[in-house]
């Protein structure tokens, strides 16, 4: 550690020792926002408007900023309140003793209930598609042929494009179920 970085752990430990977290507007960061190997027990993250500050064996360093993930080096206090909403702070130390941050982010999802109504609903509206485009498209047989054609060509067509329609229908009803399963979260 050098000997500028040494000055700043101990000038931080003093003053937030002397004035709290009220006066240097400090946020203390514990688990479960954080996330530190089993090694570094006791480990607390703070963030005030000089950056990141990690207390360890009741010593505060700071955390210099090219060792912090860029989504967390001028992040503010309010910004970084709503990141840990969905997301949490990975600590490591290397083996000079300097500390670094990385941001992980929650994704939130896997509602099975969601899922179902998503497949389901995606299912239905894909064969209504195809089913409008048949009828659609056998109307100038009915016309034609009379509605005994007009069925007929209807059966002939959806019994050709179905090779290729039950694939597309069959993506559509996992991608809705995986868009709607994300969306509702654990319903």
């Amino acid at each position: 550690m050098t000997t500028s970085r040494a000055l700043k752990a101990i000038l931080f430990s003093f003053l937030f020792t002397i004035f709290g977290s009220s006066v240097a507007k400090t946020i203390e960061i514990k688990s479960p926002f954080i996330s530190v190997p089993s090694s570094m027990k006791g480990v607390v993250l703070f963030h005030d408007e000089d950056g990141f500050h990690v207390s360890q064996n009741n010593e505060i360093f700071s955390v210099e900023k090219c060792w912090i993930d860029l989504s967390l080096q001028n992040i503010s206090s309010e910004d970084l309140q709503e990141f840990l909403v969905t997301g949490y702070i990975c600590i490591s130390q290397m083996d000079n003793g300097e500390f670094s941050l990385q941001a992980k982010n929650l994704i939130k999802g896997g509602g099975l209930i969601g899922a179902a109504v998503g497949a389901w609903t995606g299912r239905f509206v894909a064969f209504a598609v195809v089913g409008a485009g048949v009828i659609i498209a056998s109307i100038p047989a009915a016309i034609v042929g009379g509605p005994g054609a007009g069925f007929l060509f209807a059966g002939a067509l959806a019994k050709t494009i179905a090779p290729v329609v039950l694939p597309v229908v069959h993506a559509v009803t996992i991608g809705t179920a995986i868009a709607v399963g994300t969306f509702t979260g654990l319903v």
